[in-house]
């Protein structure tokens, strides 16, 4: 009995879907007019993934540094996407045109990584920030997935290993007739 409980326990845990690999994240390039750095910095990170609530765009004021952000599945950059900061207003306008707060800790290490960069005109980022410029371009969309995208393992495991449980459970039962002890 316990063969075929740890049997079943195993059918079930194949049974399971196997987890997603998640795209984040990995760096984040910071540009104003007059050059570049590459950050992993974990703060700025959080800032861009998470944002904040959504607020109605503010009066302009200052320019607007550039926060381009790689976007990886664990093996391979997958994306990229640019957010704009503005320093005068410590906000994030993301590629959409959404402006946002994000936390201190963010701001303080966005407000870091841009030290010393010249902002691009607050035009650059579009309407939504001032002038009637056109917005960043999309970013080119992700390719094709390489197959039809169904994981044939999640269901020929659990269905084998189903099978041999069954298999092995009906091998224990007994056959035939009992023996009758002697009175």
């Amino acid at each position: 009995m316990r063969l075929a409980a740890a049997l079943i326990a195993t059918a079930a845990l194949l049974a399971a879907p196997a987890a997603a690999r998640a795209k984040e994240i990995v760096s984040v390039k910071v540009c104003g007019l007059d050059g570049c750095a590459t950050t992993h910095d974990d703060a700025i990170i959080q800032g861009l993934t998470n944002g904040g609530p959504p607020i109605a765009p503010p009066p302009m004021r200052g320019g607007v540094i550039s926060l381009r952000s790689a976007v990886s599945d664990g093996q391979k950059i997958r994306a990229h996407f640019t957010s704009w900061w503005a320093p005068s207003l410590h906000l994030l306008v993301t590629e959409d045109g959404t402006w946002m707060r994000v936390g201190a800790a963010s701001a303080a290490a966005i407000d870091r990584a841009a030290a010393g960069f010249e902002p691009f005109p607050a035009e650059t980022i579009g309407s939504r920030a001032g002038a009637s410029a056109p917005r960043p371009a999309a970013p080119a969309p992700a390719p094709p997935p390489s197959d039809d995208g169904f994981d044939w393992l999640l269901l020929v495991l659990p269905a084998a290993a189903l099978a041999l449980a069954a298999v092995l459970l009906l091998r224990r039962r007994p056959r035939g007739d009992f023996p009758v002890p002697a009175p």
